[in-house]
């Protein structure tokens, strides 16, 4: 998948960067707070993404990223890899995280079903990333902490 100019597209870019009340609002709030690591969940794929998405160059700090990520995985049994492995982007969140604010930015591709609507694998799929959750807590303050 690749972003598209067609504002009909499931990867519509926008018009230009944060043009959309939602990405402005993030944009705020991580421009206002000071932030060590960030989840973004999407659905499907069980993968664990990490900059870049737009190049194969890794980022600089990929032992870090390969840490975190790693032991993300092992909660998730998800795969860990780098954004580009999935799909190639002009630029995501995470991409903007980390290479203007240092975030070490993740996104988790939630289950094996896109938008799923289901009670049942909405509740298994955020009782399964509890864990997650509370290690991104406790790693973010051993981050702070350097």
């Amino acid at each position: 998948m690749t972003t598209s100019l067609t504002d009909r597209s499931n990867a519509y870019r926008g018009e230009y960067p944060f043009c959309e009340n939602e990405t402005q609002a993030i944009k705020s709030f991580i421009e206002t707070h000071h932030i060590t690591i960030s989840l973004s969940y999407h659905s499907s794929g069980e993968l664990v993404l990490y900059p870049w998405g737009y190049t194969k160059n890794p980022p600089k700090d990929k032992p870090v990223f390969v840490s975190i990520g790693e032991n993300i995985s092992k909660l998730d049994n998800y795969t860990l890899t780098q954004s580009i492995n999935l799909y190639p982007t002009i630029g995501d969140d995470c991409d903007w995280g980390y290479g203007h604010h240092g975030i070490f930015c993740y996104t988790i591709e939630l289950g094996t079903v896109d938008a799923t609507s289901d009670p049942q694998d909405l509740l298994e799929m955020c009782t399964a990333h509890v864990n997650v959750n509370l290690y991104v807590c406790q790693r973010a303050q051993l981050l702070e902490k350097k």
